[in-house]
C-alpha cells in the first residue's frame, strides 16, 4: 500500500490493522532480514502461549540481551534497560522492529496504537495497552530476524528522532500511569528533567528536539488527557497491570555507579507500592 504522504510508522500499523481482518498481522521494519523458521516460530509461540503479541528476538539491535540470554524491561520513567528478565520469553512489549499481533473478539474493534505517535514507542503503546486489558505479550527466543538500520529512521533529521522519543515517551506515561503513579514516581521524574540537557551533552543527543518535546506534550496536554479518558472507557482496562513488568533500575549495568543509583531507585519504587521487578523475581 503507498500513501500519499509519510503517516509513519504507527500510522501504518493502524491503517494496517483497520484494512485486514486475517488472525495474524505481522508488523515488521523495512530494513529487517528474516532468517529461516522466523514466521512459523512466531505464530506457533503465538498459539502455544495464548498470546496477543509476540516479538521476534532482533539481531544487531539487542545484543546485550542475545550475548547474556536475558531479555530487556522498562522503568517507570519509560527508558529501556537491559539483561531484566532470565525468562527469555517474557517482554514488556512487543519490540516494534518485527513483532506479530493475533486479533481477538474484544480489541478486532478498537485503535491498537494511536497514529499520532507516528514513530518511536508505537510498540510500547500496543504492548501496555494490551497488558492493561489482561492480554499476553511474550517474546518468542526461536524467530531470530536482523536489523540493518538501513532506511527510513537513518534518514530523518536528528532532532526531529529526538524529538519524536522524548515526546512520545512523556504521552505514554501520562496515557497508562495512573495519577497516584505519577505522584509517587515525581521526584524520579524532577531528577530526569532536571540532568536532561546536560544527559543530552553526554549522550550526544540533539537538546532542542528533546527540550521542544516537554513544551508540545505541556501545550497538547488537553488532547492527550481526552485520550487517556477515553483508554479508560475500554473494558477491562486495568493500567495497573503494567507495573509488575517494568523495572525500578535506572540505568543500565554499563553506567558508572550504576548498581548504588538502581538500588536507591528500587528502594523508592518499592517503598511508594510499585511493584517493579515483581514478574523479574519469578
Amino acid at each position: 500500500i503507498r500513501f500519499e504522504k509519510n503517516i509513519g510508522y504507527a500510522g501504518a500499523i493502524a491503517k494496517a490493522w483497520t484494512l485486514y481482518d486475517e488472525e495474524f498481522l505481522v508488523i515488521a521494519n523495512n530494513d529487517i532480514e528474516f532468517t529461516p523458521g522466523w514466521l512459523e516460530s512466531l505464530i506457533s509461540c503465538a498459539e502455544r502461549e495464548d498470546a496477543h503479541a509476540v516479538s521476534a528476538v532482533i539481531r544487531h539491535e539487542n545484543e546485550t540481551e542475545i550475548d547474556t540470554n536475558t531479555n530487556s524491561s522498562l522503568n517507570p520513567l519509560l527508558f529501556l534497560i537491559p539483561g531484566i528478565f532470565t525468562d527469555r520469553t517474557k517482554a514488556v512489549y512487543p519490540s516494534g522492529a518485527c513483532f506479530l499481533l493475533k486479533r481477538e473478539p474484544a480489541i478486532q474493534s478498537m485503535k491498537i496504537v494511536d497514529p499520532d505517535y507516528f514513530l518511536y514507542y508505537e510498540d510500547v503503546y500496543i504492548g501496555f495497552l494490551l497488558r492493561s486489558l489482561g492480554l499476553k505479550v511474550v517474546q518468542c527466543p526461536d524467530s531470530i530476524v536482523n536489523h540493518s538500520f538501513k532506511h527510513s529512521v537513518s534518514r530523518e533529521n536528528r532532532s526531529k528522532i529526538a524529538f519524536l522519543q522524548e515526546r512520545n515517551r512523556l504521552i505514554t506515561q501520562i496515557l497508562f500511569f495512573d495519577i497516584f503513579t505519577l505522584i509517587k514516581i515525581s521526584p524520579i521524574i524532577f531528577l530526569d528533567s532536571l540532568f536532561k540537557i546536560p544527559s543530552c551533552w553526554i549522550r550526544k543527543k540533539p537538546v532542542w528536539g528533546t527540550i521542544k518535546a516537554h513544551f508540545i506534550v505541556v501545550f497538547s496536554l488537553g488532547s492527550i488527557l481526552r485520550k487517556r479518558a477515553k483508554l479508560r472507557r475500554l473494558s477491562g482496562f486495568k493500567p495497573r497491570k503494567i507495573l509488575p513488568y517494568l523495572t525500578g533500575k535506572v540505568f543500565p549495568h554499563s553506567f558508572p555507579a550504576a548498581p548504588f543509583w538502581n538500588f536507591l531507585s528500587t528502594g523508592w519504587f518499592r517503598l511508594m507500592g510499585i511493584p517493579v521487578d515483581r514478574e523479574a523475581r519469578k
